[in-house]
């Protein structure tokens, strides 16, 4: 009898409908789960497929290349354990948009990969980040001194070898420093007329802007390695391969990031590849046979024929 009158007080309470039918949403949409992983995947493969295609074990690339620019088509498949932030704790996928970074055209135009210079292999995840324990403190010290960073363009050869970037603003030229591991040295200087200047401190007119280039000049730090009568650019230090490198191994070495520090630029398959190790300019330098032939071997296990 009671269960009667209820299906009777249902059939006409439009309330009553409403209520059970926003119930039946809610526990259909919670059961859902809109933030799952698969869901993650789904929604991201929707949105970049057929150029990028994500399962919880790879990245696959299909880039068709740039014919103009002589830009091979690229096919990789990269394991997500590469790419920053996709592992948790347990080792297992978690997200990957925040390695990828969309454009606001909603392109995907580099990839960065997270990877050890010890090895090569992808950067562990050690958990937690904040923490008293000593020992978690001290892995997670050796692997941050130990990973670097690697962004991989979908287009564009950079100026790994355009040299015409290479030189100059006005007043500037370039300085030809020490040979690296048979990179040349150079660095951008601004010269000065030493005599000039020491004739204009004296007149009040131009006291003040002559004085600071001779301050300069006299009090050049032990980096500047310029003629006596120049002054280095600040950050534009650069190494870069002899003029009749071939492509495949041409590399660039260069400080133009400032605060960021340096940065290596190398091709491969005329993609440009660029590599943020934590050495400074001349270990990076000396080291640069290093990183291209660990970055050159890695990307080679990730292409797919």
């Amino acid at each position: 009898m009671y269960i009667y009158n209820f299906k009777r007080k249902f059939k006409g309470n439009p309330w009553l409908k409403a209520f059970t039918l926003l119930l039946s949403i809610f526990l259909l949409t919670a059961c859902s789960n809109p933030f799952s992983i698969e869901a993650q995947i789904d929604s991201f493969n929707k949105s970049y497929a057929p150029e990028y295609y994500l399962t919880k074990t790879h990245l696959q690339v299909n880039w068709q290349g740039n014919a103009q620019q002589d830009i091979a088509p690229l096919k990789l498949k990269i394991p997500v354990a590469y790419l920053s932030g996709a592992m948790d704790k347990n080792n297992e996928f978690e997200t990957v948009i925040w390695a990828l970074k969309p454009m606001e055209n909603r392109k995907i135009d580099t990839i960065y990969l997270k990877l050890r210079r010890s090895n090569g292999q992808p950067v562990p995840y050690v958990y937690p980040k904040k923490t008293d324990n000593p020992e978690i403190t001290r892995k997670q010290k050796e692997i941050y001194a130990d990973e670097y960073v690697v962004q991989i363009f979908r287009d564009g050869k950079g100026d790994v070898l355009n040299r015409e970037r290479d030189c100059c603003g006005e007043g500037e030229e370039l300085f030809r420093g020490k040979d690296i591991s048979g990179l040349e040295q150079y660095v951008k200087m601004t010269c000065y007329d030493v005599q000039a200047l020491q004739k204009k401190a004296l007149d009040p007119n131009y006291q003040e802007s002559s004085k600071w280039p001779l301050k300069d000049l006299a009090n050049k730090p032990s980096y500047d390695i310029t003629p006596a009568h120049c002054l280095a650019v600040r950050d534009s230090i650069f190494w870069r391969s002899p003029v009749n490198t071939p492509p495949a191994m041409a590399v660039k070495i260069d400080s133009s990031l400032g605060f960021a520090g340096y940065q290596m630029k190398i091709l491969y398959k005329n993609h440009l590849i660029i590599a943020y190790p934590r050495d400074d300019a001349e270990e990076m330098a000396e080291n640069w046979k290093f990183y291209h032939q660990q970055i050159t071997r890695l990307l080679d296990s990730m292409v797919v024929q």
